[in-house]
């Protein structure tokens, strides 16, 4: 496991592209959209186009929870545990710019009810959150692209040493973490962002994940405060278990 160029974040798990897998307190809330309220996504970020990010999913859960995730292998897709946490079916959208109604050719759906959180998953301070869905069918490969509510949305943001969470965050502010700043230009996750991938792209052009959406300040995304993943890196031998992926060296 070699580390990143970004403050020592670890490489681990590239995102699934057809052919092979292996290489995206009081304080704060969570980043997944419940109670059927509409998905607000990535804030100040710019529209994707088609085919430019193919591996990342719209996730419908119970029929009103929205959340993003990254296909990881043919019938898997990686997302937070909140975003699973009691939930039982769940309508994955992949090949698409959008959440909801989208007409493109690559655009596929899959229902399921089989997903797997993390089994030691804390829902107070988001400590272990990371999730997995299981589909009953395999994804395809055009050019595609899926979602982020109503249009797939993205921005290009900071890793940050772990003390900028901490300093605002405290004690949720965890080591399995990672902190992103978001700066002065408003760029940010969002509400209904909850288990969307932070993604490196690596030399070789591959997407590799290191992060999943967490959670984010309470009092807004609009105002430049930090926002905090998963870190997968610390979760590799869980989604190996799970899924018999091998992460990458």
């Amino acid at each position: 496991m070699r580390p990143l160029p970004l403050l020592g974040v670890l490489v681990l798990l590239q995102v699934y592209t057809g052919s092979r897998a292996g290489v995206v307190s009081t304080r704060h809330h969570q980043l997944g959209e419940e109670d059927g309220a509409a998905a607000v996504s990535v804030h100040n970020g710019a529209k994707a186009a088609l085919g430019q990010f193919p591996w990342m999913l719209a996730v419908v859960a119970d029929g009103a929870a929205f959340c993003g995730g990254a296909i990881i292998a043919e019938d898997w897709a990686l997302t937070s545990g909140h975003c699973v946490d009691g939930m039982h079916s769940f309508w994955v959208t992949a090949g698409s710019l959008l959440s909801q109604d989208g007409d493109e050719p690559s655009r596929q759906q899959f229902y399921t009810t089989t997903s797997f959180r993390h089994p030691t998953y804390n829902a107070r301070f988001k400590d272990n959150d990371i999730g997995l869905i299981h589909l009953n069918a395999a994804f395809t490969y055009d050019h595609c692209d899926p979602d982020v509510s109503p249009d797939l949305m993205f921005a290009e943001l900071q890793v940050s040493p772990g003390r900028v969470c901490y300093d605002f965050y405290g004690s949720a502010w965890l080591l399995n973490k990672l902190c992103v700043a978001t700066g002065g230009d408003g760029k940010s996750s969002c509400r209904g962002d909850g288990g969307s991938p932070l993604a490196l792209r690596e030399a070789d052009g591959n997407w590799t994940v290191v992060g999943v959406a967490s959670f984010g300040a309470a009092d807004g995304c609009t105002l430049g405060l930090p926002v905090v993943f998963t870190r997968v890196a610390s979760f590799l031998a869980f989604v190996e278990e799970v899924t018999a992926i091998e992460a990458r060296n």
